[in-house]
């Protein structure tokens, strides 16, 4: 309809419209990926009765809803784009390695929803970094922290060493974990040739390996300019100590009154039990 209005107003109107922007962003469309395009990915929507969500790529939960999309709709998409040939047409190596990241986002999206629910706490957040590391390392296959020696006998023809050198990963688990998700993986790594699928086991493993290091790297306890906090956190937390009985807290006290008389006088002593 748009179409046959602007030939109707401007015959030449393909050849001489630029581009267009509505909402302020750098989202440009042209003569070869405009108005025509956009209505037949809006045909796509209205077929599949779903649009796929908005990437944010800083929140593990929003990326596992836009892979989830993709995984869902990923023949009806194939279909689509073979049919049209956009420019923007992503190949084999892209669908794979989305579906790998998937998978691996399904994980931490899992045990970040843990950590967002009201009263958790900070040891909560350092126990549930470290679940994460290990269920990641566990499905795909990462070794790790690596000795000096451990380090220096790793074959880089077979396997990829991390960045910080303390994980390491073979190509021939990364390639299984790949296969294991599936006929529509499977068949494509099937089709590539070897410098391709080399590349992308190459990629894969640097992105996951990149991916445990920087978790490995988080510091849950900040301090007061919240700066990483490098010092062991105290044995007994604040939310332990007000869950223990009056009675209890006493004996405790009791049994530290020497210690604390050296810093403390009574006053100060009787205070603290209150």
């Amino acid at each position: 309809m748009f179409a046959k209005v602007m030939d109707a107003l401007f015959p030449d109107w393909r050849e001489t419209i630029i581009g267009t922007s509505t909402d302020g962003e750098k989202k440009i469309t042209g003569r070869h990926q405009g108005v025509t395009l956009r209505s037949q990915a809006q045909n796509f929507i209205s077929d599949e009765r779903s649009r796929c969500p908005l990437i944010c790529d800083t929140r593990w939960l929003n990326m596992i809803k836009v892979t989830t999309w993709f995984d869902q709709h990923r023949l009806a998409v194939v279909t689509y784009l073979e049919e049209k040939k956009p420019n923007c047409m992503p190949d084999d190596s892209w669908w794979i390695l989305m579906l790998f990241v998937h998978e691996i986002v399904g994980i931490a999206a899992i045990l970040c929803k843990s950590l967002q629910k009201h009263g958790a706490l900070l040891c909560n957040q350092h126990h549930t970094l470290k679940r994460m590391v290990l269920e990641i390392n566990n499905k795909v296959g990462i070794f790790g922290i690596l000795t000096e020696a451990q380090r220096g006998a790793i074959d880089e023809a077979t396997h990829q060493l991390s960045d910080s050198g303390n994980y390491a990963v073979a190509f021939a688990t990364v390639s299984g974990c790949m296969e294991d998700l599936g006929m529509f993986v499977k068949d494509r790594l099937s089709a590539m040739d070897s410098r391709h699928y080399e590349t992308l086991l190459r990629l894969s493993a640097s992105a996951i390996l990149e991916l445990v290091d920087g978790i490995t790297a988080v510091v849950a306890e900040r301090t007061e300019d919240n700066e990483a906090y490098i010092n062991t956190a105290p044995d007994v937390l604040p939310h332990q100590l007000v869950r223990i009985l009056p009675r209890d807290f006493c004996i405790y006290l009791q049994r530290h009154r020497e210690r604390l008389d050296y810093t403390f006088n009574n006053e100060e002593i009787e205070n603290i039990e209150r």
